[in-house]
């Protein structure tokens, strides 16, 4: 009996130790083929700091496409990031982004008519001056979202960071003061789950202010001069030339053009014709006509016109112009004439 028992022992103990040996086998295998990726001995994960400016004065007819503002290249120094096995890097803005329609690589920021421009450089030889120069190959792109991938493979990589923001234009600005909202960190680079790299904006507010003029006679009334019917040569002729101003004051370098508009006669050709009030007592037969500034030929309606470019701060800028009786018709009623012209502002 003392016997048989030493094999049923020595049995059980095999069988017992199995399972757990099986178990770490599998376990082992498991980790040799984990794809991922680590930062190298001493390196961390660095950052990017990216300085927006704290207001921006924005000129109120900025074309679509007007750089408002370049950061230049922004250096957040270098890392080591080892990866074990393939993968995917990811890189591009670090949460969701609006693009603007029509402008590649072109976000929306939050502020009407300003958007955002970025691009990552994970090479410090792959710095183009030009924004659109940036080459993949060369370790560069312009950041979008969703991020952008590239496959990575079991090396040691010191990825850069560096990274580059514009302010764009991307259409009508919205007027006064606005706030623009983006997410910060901004941008974020990964290998495979590991964060090596992102871009923080300190300043992510940029209050964006239109440039205007100040008109300090904002509604102008020109009190022409009775004249008699028999004053009238014939269709065409004009009488009664008086003189106004429009004044404002603008800031300095604000570029200035400004454009009238209003209700021409119908069926009469003619530049500068503004048509009569219609009702009792008002005459027939005769327009408002405008006139240049030396008064000597007819002022366009719906034409920009250049005023000229303001030189100091608060520079004094008028727009002088005449108007004068116009003849539209063969017979004349007499009776009240009044018109109405807009005069619109443009700012580059």
């Amino acid at each position: 009996m003392p016997v048989s028992k030493a094999p049923i022992g020595l049995s059980q103990w095999v069988r017992h130790l199995a399972a757990p040996c099986s178990v770490l086998v599998l376990m082992s295998f498991s980790g040799s083929v984990r794809a991922d990726c680590g930062f190298d001995s001493g390196a961390r994960m660095n950052s990017a700091v990216v300085t927006l400016p704290g207001s921006l004065n924005v000129k109120r007819d900025a074309a679509v496409g007007t750089i408002l503002f370049d950061s230049g290249w922004a250096n957040g120094g270098s890392t080591r990031v080892g990866c074990f096995g393939s993968g995917l890097a990811t890189y591009g803005y670090s949460s969701f982004m609006q693009a603007v329609p029509g402008q590649a690589h072109v976000y929306q920021t939050g502020v009407q008519g300003v958007g955002i421009k970025a691009a990552y450089s994970n090479s410090y030889g792959s710095q183009p001056s030009n924004i659109d120069s940036v080459n993949l190959n060369s370790g560069s792109s312009l950041m979008d979202w969703p991020r952008l991938s590239q496959a990575y493979t079991s090396v040691l990589y010191t990825p850069a960071g560096l990274y580059r923001v514009q302010l764009v234009v991307t259409g009508p600005l919205a007027t006064g003061s606005n706030t623009m909202t983006l997410p910060s960190p901004a941008a974020r680079t990964y290998y495979g789950s590991l964060l090596s790299n992102q871009a923080v904006f300190t300043n992510t507010t940029v209050v964006v202010q239109t440039v205007a003029c100040t008109v300090t006679t904002p509604s102008v009334t020109v009190h022409l001069r009775p004249v008699k019917i028999s004053d009238f040569k014939g269709v065409g002729s004009s009488i009664g030339q008086t003189p106004f101003t429009v004044r404002m004051n603008c800031p300095k370098g604000a570029v200035v053009s400004y454009q009238f508009d209003g209700t021409s006669p119908a069926g009469v050709s003619g530049t500068g014709l503004l048509a009569n009030g219609t009702g009792a007592n008002m005459a027939t037969g005769v327009a408002v006509q405008l006139v240049n500034a030396s008064g000597t030929s007819a002022f366009p309606l719906a034409t920009k016109t250049s005023l000229g470019t303001a030189t100091v701060d608060n520079q004094p800028m008028n727009i002088d112009l005449f108007a004068r009786y116009y003849q539209t018709q063969g017979r004349i009623r007499g009776g009240k004439v009044s018109s109405t012209a807009y005069v619109t502002m443009h700012y580059q």
